[in-house]
């Protein structure tokens, strides 16, 4: 909350000193060509200021900083351009309003862009999330047997097995929904053989499924960090 308020000062204090500088060393009175770069430089503020207002409140926040970018680069772009305008007084009319309105028509085509980009981004990882694995259930199965068991050596096996589950993200996506099956295979695998089999056999699903959950995690990571 502090830091967008600060940004709202700043952008404040901004329109300030431009309306100070406008009045005291601008000769305005009687001059479209001033009263134009005035008209654009506010618009300009304006729909930097709601923009930035309006990627505050997007779930994904650091998938708007290019819209956040976007919105202050199209306010400093306004500011030098009626900076040349004021200082050349002999500038058209005409040519004023074309350079102001393509650079208006650039921001608002960037700005579209980007939020499209950013909403179709929020939409995937929310799919991710929402087709989460079953993580969670695996654990609780594994912590089921070793409740059931009064070897220590089956439950450091079982407990070794919990922790590199819990050391994985807890998240899927379509990149590892293979191993999210192969994985809770040999689960169930190990829930129907677990009061059968040897330690040897336990051992020997542990490494099935630890190296599983290692190259599930692995994938993730590639896949997260190429977002």
């Amino acid at each position: 909350m502090r830091a967008v308020i600060s940004k709202i000062i700043i952008l404040f204090s901004a329109l300030i000193v431009f309306n100070l500088c406008f009045f005291i060393c601008v000769n305005y009175e009687g001059n479209k060509p001033t009263w134009i770069c005035y008209l654009f430089f506010h618009l300009a503020f304006l729909l930097s200021f709601f923009g930035y207002l309006f990627t505050t409140h997007r779930r994904f926040k650091i998938l708007n900083i290019q819209l956040a970018t976007i919105s202050i680069i199209y306010l400093v772009v306004t500011f030098i351009t009626c900076t040349i305008f004021l200082f050349n007084p002999e500038s058209s009319q005409e040519l004023e309003f074309f350079v102001f309105l393509i650079e208006l028509l650039f921001y608002l085509l960037s700005f579209h862009y980007c939020y499209l980009t950013n909403r179709k981004a929020e939409n995937g990882i929310i799919k991710d999330l929402k087709n989460s694995s079953e993580h969670d259930g695996w654990i609780s199965d594994l912590q089921q047997l070793a409740n059931t068991s009064g070897e220590r050596e089956r439950i450091n096996v079982l407990n070794s097995i919990i922790d590199e589950i819990r050391s994985s993200p807890s998240l899927s996506n379509s990149s590892v929904y293979d191993i999210d099956r192969e994985i809770h295979s040999l689960i169930c695998s190990l829930k129907e053989q677990y009061r059968v089999i040897h330690v040897a056999e336990l051992v020997n699903y542990k490494t099935q499924i630890c190296f599983a959950v290692r190259k599930r995690t692995e994938l993730l990571k590639k896949t997260y960090l190429k977002i």
